[in-house]
């Protein structure tokens, strides 16, 4: 079973892979509702499917994936930004169900969109951020001889 969904922002992959950590997911996806342990590429996460969830990151070509090996579906979801479609970020998200999980694939669909949404509002919180430093940032003066 999967879901997908195209986040419509300008982040090369590098920007992608340095900003978006475990230990900062909850204000990139609006369905991570809380950090409970941060280690490294591990942590734990509260959202839909649980309140401590185990969570894996793993950077890869374009992107990011992630996987809460947990789960009984063993979800996991990538972020990659395709080098032949600037300007997008793609949001995919897969688990092992088979059949007819209606509620699942449904859970699915709005976490997909959580992050879509949240990497669109991501993006303009950076870009806010770099024009306050930029302002803050007296002009150098150069010097000559």
């Amino acid at each position: 079973m999967e879901s997908f969904a195209q986040a419509s922002v300008s982040l090369p992959a590098v920007e992608l892979q340095r900003h978006i950590r475990i230990d900062n997911m909850a204000d990139w996806c609006p369905a991570i509702t809380r950090l409970v342990l941060h280690r490294g590429e591990r942590g734990s996460i509260a959202c839909q499917w649980g309140d401590d969830c185990r969570v894996h990151r793993e950077v890869i070509r374009h992107g990011l994936r992630f996987t809460l090996p947990g789960t009984e579906h063993a979800l996991q979801w990538t972020l990659t930004t395709p080098a032949d479609r600037p300007g997008v970020v793609d949001v995919h998200c897969t688990a092992n169900a088979t059949g007819s999980a209606a509620v699942l694939a449904a859970e699915m669909e709005l976490f997909v969109l959580a992050w879509k949404e949240g990497i669109e509002a991501g993006v303009v919180r950076l870009k806010a951020d770099r024009a306050a430093k930029a302002a803050a940032c007296p002009s150098c003066t150069p010097w000559f001889g």
